[in-house]
């Protein structure tokens, strides 16, 4: 969501990593954009669409969105519903490295954001218990800050009916990987009793020797 004029942060850009937004009633009307950082959206009031990446749907309150890093997005009022009301928060990429969603305990986390999900929505059940936490950030410092902040996501990912948002392009490449894997484990079957070779294989796809090994040890995990 985009910060609208006269909206700040309640702390300064240099004494939080993490920024958090309130607008109240106000018509959003944003055109597609993308931030260098990650974004949570909580929805409180009003109505509308929003776009993220490729997915496209419906907005109310009770509605939170985890929208990735360098993902176009927007949001845009329903005139005839009123305006919105939303708290927000603009989150460094840092906050999801690597070594901690590879802790046990970021499970939860790495089904929400694993790589390759450009984000997710859903109609969360408790919005007020989301509401509490989120004003418990606001204003707070220090690691009391990134702690809240966790609070937070802790609630998040204990709801089980989010609606993940995956990146296309990442989707057709396994899609077409599908396809020429399973055309050349029938091609094997079928050719067992013959002397099977790379060469063979690859032409079969249409492909050169080299592109053919890259493509079946990135497909199945194995060598030719």
């Amino acid at each position: 969501m985009k910060v609208l004029d006269g909206i700040n942060s309640d702390l300064p850009v240099n004494d939080a990593s993490i920024g958090l937004y309130h607008i109240d009633k106000q018509l959003v009307e944003n055109s597609a954009h993308r931030h260098g950082c990650h974004e949570i959206v909580a929805i409180t009031r009003g109505r509308g669409k929003v776009q993220i990446g490729s997915f496209s749907g419906d907005f109310g309150p009770g509605s939170v969105a985890f929208v990735r890093s360098e993902t176009d997005h927007y949001w845009s009022s329903d005139i005839a519903s009123g305006h919105i009301s939303a708290i927000f928060l603009h989150v460094p990429k840092s906050v999801f490295s690597r070594a901690l969603l590879a802790l046990p305990e970021s499970y939860g986390v790495r089904r929400l954001f694993a790589e390759g999900r450009i984000g997710s929505i859903c109609r969360f059940p408790e919005i007020d218990r989301v509401g509490s936490r989120l004003r418990t950030i606001r204003g707070a410092r220090g690691f009391l800050r990134l702690a809240r902040f966790y609070a937070l996501i802790d609630l998040l990912v204990s709801y089980e009916d989010w609606q993940v948002i995956d990146n296309q392009k990442l989707n057709a490449y396994k899609i077409r990987d599908s396809v020429h894997l399973r055309t050349a484990c029938e091609y094997i079957a079928e050719h067992l009793s013959e002397d099977l070779n790379r060469d063979s294989l690859a032409t079969q796809l249409g492909m050169n020797p080299s592109s053919f090994s890259r493509f079946f040890r990135r497909a199945s995990g194995q060598k030719f």
